[in-house]
């Protein structure tokens, strides 16, 4: 509890056999002082109402207030059988994990459990999630967006309160929409609903960002990594956050943190090159993507493109067109987004090719315009109408 920073940590244990099911928990402060301990037996098709009581009695350990309107929102959550809960918690793992491969099961176990049960909520906010944050499948952006809105709003239709479908919907309404408004309408009202729901501050933190409210993204970011001090992605952001702010020094030091519990996690290497790039440590930043490359386990785009900026910016402009004839290769047989390639012309001092690529980046809806990579033609009046398309404020880093 100590070192999470927290006053007191849950801990249980699940004996299974047969059709029966004993779980039992306990609550430890700080102080490794037992505070209270239970056992539950039950059949394991009740395993939910287990959840249900476990939650409302250390609740009422710790003095919270526990309304009607609390417990039918924590009942709401559960599906008709177990099985149901066991499909959904795969699709969730797959989902987590990040990688393309991972998204395609996830979808599949998603969609087991709204075919099993039509009215679970839940079931529907996973595919929404799936097709909205990783839209970058083998689908067109604005198709795997449109799927995204059509399972958020019946995800919502089953469940209003959901704070997972007010989440992903937030972020449909940031990254696709650019309708800042109702996104943040969205995300407050998901923390609202749950304060303690991470992903809320994440994707918060990011509208902040993209809005120029660095200040408050810092701040929501703290809270998400409070929150949940051991999530890899939690602490990448606040890495990237350092990075968006030009903070780079920050950056680099959190991501090298970030690696000490995640080493082979390839985005965080990524994200640490691009900020050694923007040190002007070229050798450091060709040798993180390279490893980002080699632990992902194949050419993905992103990467790719990170590491044709940092080829670009060294002078290597050989291999950087080598990246983009790749990336452009690999867009004739799946998405990929255009402002991956406008970020390498943008590294070889070619304006005009990175502003017809940025072009389609705005027509595809799928921009990063915070990015450090584009200080290089920001002050361009090109650049400034986009921003001002957007809706976006002129901002100079």
């Amino acid at each position: 509890a100590k070192e999470l920073n927290v006053d007191a940590i849950i801990e249980g244990s699940a004996l299974l056999l047969n059709d029966k099911v004993r779980i039992t928990a306990q609550l430890v402060d700080a102080f490794d002082k037992h505070r209270w301990a239970e056992s539950y037996d039950r059949d394991l098709k009740d395993v939910f109402t287990i959840h249900h009581e476990v939650a409302i009695d250390i609740a009422r350990e710790v003095q919270k207030n526990i309304t009607s309107q609390d417990k039918t929102l924590s009942l709401n959550q559960y599906p008709k059988n177990s099985e149901v809960y066991q499909l959904y918690l795969k699709g969730r793992y797959f989902f987590n994990l990040y990688t393309y491969e991972s998204q395609k099961k996830a979808i599949q176990y998603f969609e087991q459990v709204i075919k099993l049960d039509p009215d679970y909520a839940l079931g529907y906010a996973g595919l929404a999630d799936v097709y909205g944050i990783w839209s970058a499948l083998e689908l067109p952006r604005t198709v795997a967006i449109a799927k995204s809105r059509e399972y958020v709003m019946k995800a919502l239709e089953l469940d209003e309160s959901l704070v997972e479908a007010h989440t992903t919907l937030g972020y449909i309404k940031m990254d696709y929409d650019w309708d800042w408004q109702g996104a943040e309408k969205e995300l407050r009202r998901a923390i609202e609903l749950n304060p303690n729901y991470v992903f809320a501050y994440h994707i918060l933190s990011h509208y902040l960002l993209l809005i120029g409210q660095n200040d408050e993204s810092l701040e929501v970011s703290k809270r998400a990594l409070e929150l949940a001090p051991l999530d890899m992605e939690i602490n990448a952001h606040l890495g990237f956050h350092y990075y968006w702010s030009r903070e780079y020094d920050k950056a680099i030091e959190q991501y090298i943190k970030t690696l000490e519990t995640a080493p082979r996690d390839p985005w965080v290497h990524s994200y640490l090159g691009r900020a050694y790039k923007e040190m002007g440590w070229y050798s450091k930043s060709i040798e993180e993507s390279k490893q980002a490359l080699s632990l992902i386990g194949k050419n993905e785009a992103e990467i790719l493109s990170n590491l044709g900026n940092v080829y670009a910016v060294s002078g290597n402009r050989e291999k950087a067109l080598e990246i983009i004839n790749e990336l452009i290769g690999q867009s004739k047989q799946r998405y990929v987004p255009s402002f991956l390639i406008a970020d390498v012309y943008v590294g070889l001092g070619e304006k005009d090719k990175a502003f017809e690529w940025l072009e389609k980046a705005f027509n595809e809806r799928d921009l990063e315009p915070m990015s450090p990579l584009l200080d290089p033609i920001r002050k361009d009046p090109r650049f400034k109408d986009i921003m001002h398309r957007m809706n976006l404020p002129l901002k100079d880093m």
